[in-house]
């Protein structure tokens, strides 16, 4: 084995998908068909004795007195100087690049009617996605070469696109400290009987910035940031630490969680008031951008996360009705349901009977069901929930050009989606998009995929929430 990592908690085999997407060198093992990764990011004392030598008869510039014929030789001549790295390996991982480039576009006009001109990079954006895909490497993204918005490329004794130490943060993520600014100065309340869940942060400022995926793979800053820079890749990662999401977007991260909050906290809601209620006090019906983030893993996550819903009732105490209590014993279990049965068969309450059924052990008492109709008969979902109220930790992850287009972040984003395996993710996978399109593509294909499905949800959604005292509701 050429190296073995120790940051990912499972290991990339030679038969992985994931390989058919990571920089490689022009040679292979023919007798396996398997790839030798360039591992650029990879200082050289932790490689095995093969990859160094690879590395050190392979990898580097070497001076020619040929003359590129075209752009495209120029090109590839230009950045083998500038990257110190050999001419071969940026034409081989060029043509791999162009090929992903091309299996996303075919993918994108089938599933989104859209066209090959919304989809295609622009023709000086090629080297920059050559540039990152070089660099996301087997367990780590670590832009080293990046000389744009304030960021200065490393230099070390043989400059390089190969690491020759432990690639470290240099770049920092400052405040922007705007009024208006939900990052700086979060908009949340206090909760009065509570005692830890306000002094949460959602994005962590500082300097040397780097972030480390759920699976272990690892960012690092490739420039300075503030809550205004815009073009970045962004995570999400939910507050129990068992799943992330990776975005893209034009705008600045407070922007562009003020649409995630947006949605998140809406479902959110209408999954404790349920379908019935909602569609009760709906004042018009949902668009269809809206019913597809209903459906979205990420927002879907939220509602079946204990952690997500403690974060969302301390915010907004008055959804605590809604939270059914545990059973205690048998004999309660009995009476309560005789209770229960009684009150529907009074249709003593005009709402509390059509909010979602509780799990099983679970139930509503008569004191809850008042205070469901209570919310109702005043109105108080007008003015809730907090809107302001952001559901997951954030990090800016990569940072493009300002010019950088669209269907270049898109590429970008799907990279460390692949590589970093979030489930919360619906598109974007590499790895399973290459095996529903083995034989339409020049890509070299493993034997196996790695799964990335989301985590199974918990029926019991509201076990383990602390429940402030004057919140408990009696039978």
């Amino acid at each position: 084995m050429d190296y073995r990592s120790s940051l990912l908690k499972r290991p990339v085999s030679s038969s992985s998908v994931r390989y058919s997407f990571l920089p490689a060198y022009p040679t292979s093992d023919n007798r396996r068909n398997i790839l030798h990764l360039l591992f650029s990011n990879v200082q050289i004392s932790q490689l095995s004795r093969q990859a160094v030598e690879r590395r050190l008869e392979h990898g580097y510039h070497q001076s020619t007195f040929l003359t590129p014929i075209n752009d495209h030789e120029r090109l590839i001549f230009s950045l083998s100087r500038r990257w110190n790295i050999s001419k071969e390996i940026l034409e081989y991982n060029f043509q791999r690049v162009m090929s992903i480039i091309n299996m996303m576009i075919k993918h994108r006009i089938h599933h989104f009617s859209t066209q090959y001109n919304q989809e295609n990079l622009l023709e000086d954006h090629y080297s920059m996605a050559l540039e990152f895909f070089l660099q996301i490497d087997i367990d780590t993204f670590y832009l080293k070469t990046c000389s744009y918005r304030g960021a200065i490329p490393e230099s070390n004794v043989l400059q390089s696109i190969f690491c020759l130490t432990e690639p470290e943060g240099r770049y920092a993520m400052e405040k922007c400290n705007q009024i208006s600014c939900c990052l700086c100065h979060p908009s949340y309340k206090t909760p009065t009987d509570h005692h830890h869940h306000h002094h949460r942060t959602i994005v962590q400022f500082g300097p040397n910035q780097q972030h480390l995926f759920i699976n272990g793979y690892r960012s690092i800053l490739n420039c300075p940031a503030t809550c205004t820079t815009r073009n970045i890749i962004y995570v999400l990662t939910c507050p129990c630490h068992q799943v992330d999401y990776i975005g893209e977007t034009s705008l600045s991260l407070d922007n562009r969680l003020a649409y995630h909050r947006t949605h998140g906290n809406r479902i959110v809601q209408e999954f404790l008031l349920g379908p019935i209620i909602t569609s009760r006090i709906q004042q018009e019906l949902k668009s269809f951008e809206v019913l597809v983030k209903d459906s979205m893993k990420l927002y879907q996550h939220s509602t079946h996360c204990s952690i997500a819903i403690q974060w969302f009732l301390d915010e907004n105490p008055e959804y605590w009705p809604f939270i059914p209590i545990q059973n205690q014993n048998d004999q309660n279990n009995e009476a309560l349901s005789e209770v229960s049965k009684s009150i529907v068969e009074s249709n003593q309450f005009q709402y509390a009977n059509d909010v979602p059924s509780p799990p099983p052990n679970y139930h509503f008492t008569h004191s809850q069901k008042i205070e469901i109709d209570r919310f109702f008969h005043e109105k108080k979902y007008l003015n809730s929930p907090n809107q302001k109220l952001d559901l997951y930790e954030a990090a800016i992850v990569a940072i493009l050009p300002t010019n950088a287009s669209a269907p270049l972040r898109r590429f970008i984003e799907a990279l460390l989606i692949t590589h970093t395996e979030t489930k919360l993710n619906t598109e974007g996978h590499l790895d399973k998009l290459l095996s529903s399109n083995t034989t339409e593509h020049n890509l070299p294909q493993s034997s196996s995929s790695s799964s990335s499905s989301s985590s199974s949800s918990s029926s019991e959604w509201c076990q383990n929430l602390s429940r402030p005292s004057n919140m408990t509701f009696t039978s």
